[in-house]
């Protein structure tokens, strides 16, 4: 059987416990052969038992039979897939909804502008496992030549449509964020590393917006901005950062506070919301994001 007819299976499974709460195999299993189309989805017990086993793996969600009440199985919640189980289920959805239908030109319309150097996630990714010194070309924007670079990968990380490597840089002798896009003649090394950064690359990124770092000795601030109404619901079914919180949520405003670092990503984030947001505070920010503004305006007049 096809991987991708087993994931479907999967998920199909899953979507159907999610919507239902619980459910007994036949049930399941008739929801299953009703939705068979391109795919088989249809499946005995034992296979069942198999994909139950295999779901809790490959996404961390565990999938329960409750024997006291007629066989019937659910999904446990307190086992909540992490972000990565998230992101391929995502991707997968998207994927098999494309592959389902023939000539879907017409009807889906994609981002044109797509970044490049998703071809080097796979050696990345076991590089970074393995403890691989690497080295590359690395094109940056503000220089007209590549420049060779020998780091040691520790991470991967998405930023608003493009991929970056985190690595300790033997250059810079700190960790920076190489984007993927700009890599060329990737070169795994045989030797391996032993350096461990003070911080993990989740706290590194706790109170970061982006991709951008804060500069050494800073410290994340307290952020209080203001919405209209209309512009309070987008950002509230889509927050700014993790730590975004509702403060007040009327008929005049939405007002959200949220901790961090201000570096040049969360400036351009609150300039796409020009018009719509007022910096409630602090004072510092608000000056900043004028200067911009005032910046912007004399470059077109």
């Amino acid at each position: 059987m096809a991987q991708i007819e087993i994931t479907r299976r999967h998920y199909a499974i899953i979507n159907f416990l999610r919507n239902r709460k619980q459910a007994t195999f036949d049930e399941i299993s008739n929801h299953l052969s009703s939705k068979s189309g391109d795919y088989d989805l249809n499946l005995s017990k034992r296979t069942f038992l198999r994909d139950i086993a295999d779901i809790a793996s490959s996404t961390d969600i565990e999938i329960v039979c409750d024997r006291k009440n007629g066989y019937a199985y659910y999904i446990n919640e307190e086992s909540e897939p992490n972000e990565i189980a998230r992101y391929t289920k995502e991707s997968f959805e998207i994927y098999t909804a494309f592959h389902s239908e023939n000539n879907l030109t017409p009807y889906v319309q994609l981002e044109t502008r797509r970044p490049q150097g998703t071809e080097h996630l796979y050696p990345l990714l076991r590089a970074i496992r393995e403890k691989n010194r690497i080295d590359f070309l690395y094109q940056k924007f503000s220089k007209p030549e590549s420049e060779w670079r020998t780091v040691y990968p520790l991470g991967l990380k998405e930023s608003i449509g493009r991929w970056y490597l985190l690595a300790y840089c033997m250059e810079r002798k700190n960790i920076r964020a190489f984007g993927l896009d700009r890599i060329s003649q990737l070169e795994i090394s045989d030797l391996k590393f032993k350096y461990k950064p003070e911080k993990s690359l989740d706290e590194i990124y706790e109170h970061c917006f982006g991709i951008s770092m804060a500069e050494e000795g800073s410290q994340p601030e307290e952020v209080v901005l203001s919405f209209n109404p209309v512009k309070g619901k987008y950002i509230r079914s889509y927050p700014l950062h993790h730590s975004q919180t509702t403060l007040i949520d009327n008929e005049e405003e939405v007002r959200i506070a949220l901790k961090v670092f201000i570096t040049f990503d969360f400036m351009q984030e609150l300039l796409k919301h020009t018009g719509e947001m007022q910096i409630i505070q602090p004072e510092s920010l608000k000056n900043r994001y004028v200067d911009l503004l005032r910046k912007g305006i004399e470059n077109n007049l």
